[in-house]
């Protein structure tokens, strides 16, 4: 009897042993693969940033003087669209983030009303260009700049009134007790003590915002084809239109002036700017966890 309750156990035990060594070879393939599947990744986006860094700097530095003065037209007509988008939407979507961090949990209608504002974060711009332009058909043809700021300001207002909403939630529960403990006023408290928490993240959120929603070529694209005139380049419709011009040929104002030099500056700049404003963001999200 006890003989074989030890050789059931003994069996018991090699299968164990042989299905623990199974699950360790696996466990081990998969992870030499993830590394190996990192290791490619990381390479390729290296020297993807190695060349693109080399041939947007050489192309700058080789530019045309008349080049030179479209590009920097083209990078103050950006700055134009970005911060008339930033000034309209920054507002409205941190008011809109105050109203349904205060408002959602007590007000069915409020919450309906936040699900399709954060349902808005997935349009995908050309939907959003698409619809700016069938909104602002008429009068609009010689101000490429408003069709610009319009289509960026609706991308950016629900992300904005998201990070609010979700910095707002993410103070702690015991803190708004306490103001409210004290005889404090639902809006005051959370404009002076849940904001001043969180404002630090909610401006990372915002900045990270601005920089995924600035380097999308599409609402530039679609909303500048409603402009008769090209008087308000920006980067990213230089850039486009210039290696347009150049593959199929053209006669634009600045194409035919244009070359590859030119396709890379523009690209590089942009780049650059993005990338500054995300790793900003990136810093001050680190600052406050």
């Amino acid at each position: 009897m006890a003989t074989d309750r030890e050789q059931t156990n003994a069996r018991l035990a090699d299968r164990l042993a042989r299905r623990l060594a199974q699950r360790r070879a696996a466990s081990t393939v998969f992870r030499r693969a993830t590394k190996v599947v990192a290791v490619l990744s990381l390479t390729v986006l290296v020297l993807m940033g190695i060349i693109f860094v080399w041939r947007g700097s050489t192309a700058l530095v080789s530019l045309a003087p008349d080049n030179l003065v479209l590009l920097a037209r083209a990078f103050g007509g950006s700055i134009k669209v970005v911060g008339t988008a930033t000034s309209v939407a920054v507002p409205i979507g941190f008011g809109a983030g105050l109203f349904f961090a205060e408002s959602a949990s007590r007000r069915r209608w409020v919450a309906s009303l936040q699900f399709w504002a954060e349902a808005m974060i997935g349009v995908p711009a050309v939907v959003v260009g698409l619809g700016v332009i069938a909104m602002m058909a008429h009068g609009s043809e010689r101000c490429s700049w408003l069709l610009n700021s319009s289509a960026l300001a609706l991308l950016l207002m629900p992300v904005v009134a998201h990070a609010t909403f979700r910095g707002l939630q993410s103070t702690t529960p015991a803190v708004r007790e306490a103001a409210l403990a004290l005889g404090s006023h639902p809006w005051r408290t959370l404009l002076h003590v849940c904001v001043r928490a969180d404002a630090w993240g909610m401006l990372a959120a915002g900045l990270l915002a601005m920089a995924a929603v600035c380097g999308d070529i599409a609402p530039w694209l679609i909303t500048q084809a409603k402009a008769e005139t090209f008087s308000n380049p920006t980067l990213h419709v230089l850039a486009f239109d210039t290696l347009n011009a150049s593959v199929h040929g053209g006669a634009d104002s600045h194409a035919s002036r244009g070359d590859s030099s030119l396709v890379w500056a523009s690209a590089w700049i942009l780049a650059w700017c993005c990338w500054t404003v995300a790793g900003v963001g990136r810093y001050l999200e680190s600052k406050v966890r």
